[in-house]
C-alpha cells in the first residue's frame, strides 16, 4: 500500500487505471487511429502514402450546413439565439433539443395529415453528436428549462391534491366507522 497506482491514458484520451477495462489497450492499439490516434492522426496511414476516408464517412465539420434559425418561430428563434451566444455552443445544440422537446410537449393531441389516410404526429427522434466538453449538456438543460419548471409544478400540485384527498378520505373512514357503530345500537339510518 502507500504507492501510486499505475494509470495509462484512454483512446479517448481520459486516465484509466490498467484493471478497469480489460482489453482496452488491444483495443486502442487496433482502432485508435481510427480515432485521431497514432500515424493516422497527421493524414498519412503506415505506409507513409494518404489516408483514404472509410467508406460512409462524413464530410468535414466546417462543410456541414448551419441549423435554419430562420425556420424556428420568432420565440423559439430568440431564445435560441441567445442562448446560444451566453453558453458559447452552437445554436443547432439548443434548437434541436427544443424541437423535440415540443414535439413532446403536444405529444397525441395534434397531428398532421400528409395525404388522406397518413397523418403523422410531433414525434422526434434526435441526437446531437459531438466531442466531449461542446456544451451538449449545459445545452439540453438549457433547452429543457421550461418543461422542467412546468413538471416540478405539475408535481407539486399533483402532491398537494393528494394529500387533502388523503385528509378527506381519512375523515370519511372515521365518519363510517362511527356511523356503522351507531347503526349497530340502532341509533343510526342509511340516510344520514
Amino acid at each position: 500500500m502507500g504507492g501510486k497506482a499505475s494509470f495509462d491514458t484512454h483512446a479517448s484520451g481520459t486516465d484509466v487505471h490498467p484493471a478497469a477495462e480489460p482489453g482496452w489497450r488491444e483495443w486502442r492499439d487496433k482502432n485508435g487511429a481510427e480515432f485521431g490516434r497514432g500515424e493516422a492522426r497527421a493524414g498519412k496511414d503506415k505506409a507513409g502514402g494518404e489516408e483514404e476516408a472509410p467508406l460512409g464517412a462524413r464530410p468535414a465539420a466546417d462543410t456541414v450546413e448551419l441549423f435554419p434559425l430562420e425556420a424556428l418561430p420568432a420565440a423559439f428563434r430568440r431564445a435560441v439565439e441567445s442562448s446560444a451566444r451566453a453558453l458559447h455552443c452552437p445554436p443547432d445544440y439548443l434548437a434541436v433539443p427544443l424541437l423535440t422537446l415540443a414535439g413532446a410537449a403536444i405529444g397525441t393531441s395534434c397531428e398532421i395529415e400528409i395525404k388522406p389516410g397518413w397523418r403523422e404526429r410531433p414525434c422526434l427522434y434526435t441526437a446531437i453528436v459531438a466531442p466531449p466538453g461542446t456544451k451538449k449538456s449545459p445545452a439540453l438543460k438549457l433547452a429543457a428549462t421550461p418543461l422542467t419548471q412546468r413538471q416540478r409544478d405539475l408535481h407539486a400540485e399533483h402532491k398537494k391534491n393528494k394529500d387533502d384527498y388523503q385528509k378527506k378520505l381519512a375523515q370519511y373512514e372515521a365518519e363510517l366507522i362511527g356511523w356503522q357503530k351507531r347503526a349497530a345500537k340502532g341509533e343510526a339510518t342509511a340516510d344520514e
